[in-house]
């Protein structure tokens, strides 16, 4: 009764972004309900897929191929109804960054690595989609706020191999500011104690 009801919705309720690509035909056949609630997804990461070297100073462009049986990425008619995908830097020795999340469709993403990321030989990119999105995360808000309804799938593809990243981490400019900011704040103390010790020495020698 609950999956009738939910197809009734869908059909009906075009208002709703993620299906309003759907055709509506009246029929909800197999092919159809794998769009909207698709369960044979393939990832697949192009690049960095091991042995590349990164630096820092230029942008990388991070690509996958993404297979959504039974359409293709190419097919705009009919997406799957959230077609988010998170892009995460992660490492062999277990530290993982977020990068961004995007869509899945777009099969690549811009890459500015950020000053805070280690240097390092270990690295690997993991893409992923379902499992807990991005908008479940924040109350089904933002900017990309979740659907009435998402089933639990996940999917995901990582780095054969390692890739390099490579550079100098510079300082944070906000740190450096906090820094100033600490120094000026000291330096008022200690000239405001040393003009007490001044006093007291003027004090004592007029003694």
């Amino acid at each position: 009764m609950a999956k009738k009801i939910l197809v009734a919705l869908v059909l009906l309720g075009v208002c709703f972004s993620p299906f309003s690509a759907l055709a509506q035909t009246g029929v909800v056949d197999s092919a159809t309900w794998q769009v909207i609630f698709p369960t044979s997804v393939q990832l697949k990461i192009l690049t960095p897929n091991g042995g590349e070297t990164w630096d820092k100073s230029t942008s990388h462009v991070i690509s996958w191929q993404a297979t959504v049986a039974p359409i293709t990425p190419t097919d705009s008619a009919a997406q799957p109804f959230y077609h988010q995908v998170s892009i995460d830097l992660i490492r062999d020795s277990g530290a993982v960054y977020h990068i961004a999340t995007t869509d899945l469709y777009q099969t690549q993403y811009s890459w500015t690595i950020k000053d805070n990321i280690p240097a390092a030989s270990d690295y690997r990119i993991r893409i992923s989609v379902g499992g807990m999105p991005p908008c479940a995360l924040n109350g089904g808000q933002g900017k990309n706020p979740c659907p009435m309804y998402y089933p639990q799938y996940s999917y995901s593809d990582t780095s054969d191999n390692t890739f390099a990243i490579t550079g100098s981490n510079y300082p944070n400019p906000d740190a450096i500011l906090k820094i100033k900011a600490m120094i000026d704040n000291l330096q008022r103390q200690i000239d405001s104690l040393n003009s007490q010790l001044q006093s007291l020495r003027d004090l004592v020698n007029s003694l």
